[in-house]
């Protein structure tokens, strides 16, 4: 569910409104004010939870790439004259790439849970074009 969803279900919780049954009409519900904290605070832990599984599954596949990144590294120092500086530009612009994905994963743990949904689409870019540079760069170090 999106920010914008959780923040309108917050809105209409704190209005106090519920649509009852079929009825079309907004029926003015009493809730108290601890009741919409309590709700609030649910929202939040449950928003805090999704974003630490998150990270974990980004930590998990950067760890990946890294294993795979070393194993590149090795090539590269077993690779001869022309080839071993071809291999360098790929596995650069690979760890340009890699760099640019860990600056939003740190993005992505100082974002407020407000802007968290904002800051998982373009870190689910990043992570795109980072996994295509480096299935190009798998081939290259065949």
């Amino acid at each position: 569910m999106k920010m914008g969803q959780w923040l309108a279900i917050g809105a209409a919780v704190g209005l106090g409104l519920a649509v009852v049954g079929g009825d079309s009409k907004p029926t003015p519900t009493v809730l108290s004010t601890k009741d919409v904290r309590k709700e609030v605070k649910e929202v939040g832990e449950a928003i805090k939870a999704q974003k630490e599984a998150y990270q974990k599954q980004l930590d998990q596949k950067l760890e990946n790439l890294d294993n795979q990144m070393a194993e590149y590294k090795k090539k590269i120092g077993e690779a001869k004259d022309d080839a071993k500086v071809e291999l360098q530009k790929k596995y650069d612009a690979l760890e340009v790439k890699r760099e640019d994905f860990k600056k939003k994963m740190k993005d992505l743990g100082d974002d407020s849970k407000d802007a968290w949904e904002d800051a998982k689409s373009g870190i689910d870019k990043a992570w795109a074009d980072l996994k295509d540079a480096a299935d190009k760069a798998k081939d290259n170090f065949k």
